[in-house]
């Protein structure tokens, strides 16, 4: 009967582990594509970057995400997931832009139900150029006309944007 030394099995293991580890740990200061979560919320939801203004009217909200794209990037995706329902109203559709009112990124979606997901709508958002300087993202939304603003008090939306920096900054 042969006997295994079980030191010489797994030296090779443990010399790969290392490498892996040394690798992993710079991985993060090397990376180039990042994603920034911004969430919005119901009027007066805590616990969000933003929240929808209470408004007795149903007309398009704008919120803008502000300085979230940096100097030289490239979006490659922008994708909303809606982490709770947002109450009172039977629809709630919303729009991702470079600009105010924009759709560049993603086209009209629904965001009203729990588990709701939008992503790139159409071909022509990965055709946007680089930008050179830093870069806003923002979100129109629009309740359906029998709700006001004012009535959605609960509901939780949040946006995922990824985008290749070109610079490699933080």
């Amino acid at each position: 009967m042969k006997t295994l030394n079980l030191k010489s099995v797994f030296a090779p293991i443990a010399f790969y582990t290392k490498r892996l580890a040394a690798f992993m740990s710079n991985l993060d200061d090397n990376l180039m594509i990042k994603t920034v979560k911004v969430t919005i919320g119901g009027v007066g939801v805590s616990g969000c970057n933003y929240n929808f203004a209470t408004a007795a009217n149903y007309t398009e909200q704008i919120i803008d995400f502000g300085h979230v794209l940096p100097a030289m990037c490239k979006i490659i995706d922008v994708t909303s997931l809606t982490d709770t329902a947002f109450t009172a109203c039977t629809t709630l559709v919303a729009e991702v832009g470079i600009s105010s009112s924009g759709n560049e990124c993603v086209a009209s979606a629904t965001i009203k139900a729990q588990g709701a997901i939008t992503t790139l709508a159409h071909a022509g958002a990965l055709n946007n150029a680089p930008v050179n300087a830093a870069g806003h993202i923002f979100v129109s939304a629009t309740p359906d006309s029998g709700t006001t603003w004012a009535a959605i008090t609960a509901g939780k939306v949040s946006y995922y944007i990824t985008y290749l920096d070109l610079a490699g900054q933080d």
